[in-house]
């Protein structure tokens, strides 16, 4: 089913944003952001569908640095694939496949798309993410949110 403008407009805010509706047994992440890039991470064992709701995103995946690879020495991530997703579009994620990262080729426009993750491990438990010319991985204990039930964190919920 098609997803209207308005519709997703009262519950998103045009930043770099994550919100969570955690009504669901799934989580579901909206981001709006332009010209930015999200860091290069891991999906906790979970499973990611996301669907490009308006622009475009270009996701970059890389293969899972080991010591093997790097004989114990700082080396750039192995670009296993770079694509661009536009409207409508969608695409599958997970740790088997490999890291990723999400970008917003375009300078002034904003790009929306809808995460869908099964279970919601990363937010429960948290994720790694990686620097990209290093490989190091880096613990991220919890993923925070922009808002969560449509308000913005700290506001009162429902």
């Amino acid at each position: 089913m098609p997803v209207r403008n308005d519709s997703i407009s009262t519950r998103l805010w045009f930043s770099s944003t994550r919100t969570l509706h955690p009504r669901q047994k799934r989580q579901r992440a909206m981001r709006g952001k332009r010209s930015k890039s999200d860091l290069t991470h891991s999906h906790s064992n979970a499973h990611c569908v996301m669907k490009i709701l308006k622009g475009s995103l270009q996701e970059t995946r890389y293969d899972w640095p080991t010591v093997t690879q790097n004989n114990h020495e700082e080396r750039p991530l192995d670009v296993i694939s770079e694509k661009i997703y536009d409207k409508d579009q969608v695409t599958y994620m997970s740790d088997k496949l490999g890291l990723h990262k999400i970008r917003n080729p375009h300078p002034t426009e904003y790009a929306v798309s809808l995460h869908l993750y099964t279970p919601p491990n990363a937010a429960i438990y948290g994720c790694n993410t990686f620097d990209e010319k290093t490989g190091t991985p880096r613990r991220v204990n919890k993923c925070t949110f922009y808002s969560e039930y449509g308000q913005r964190e700290g506001a009162d919920r429902p």
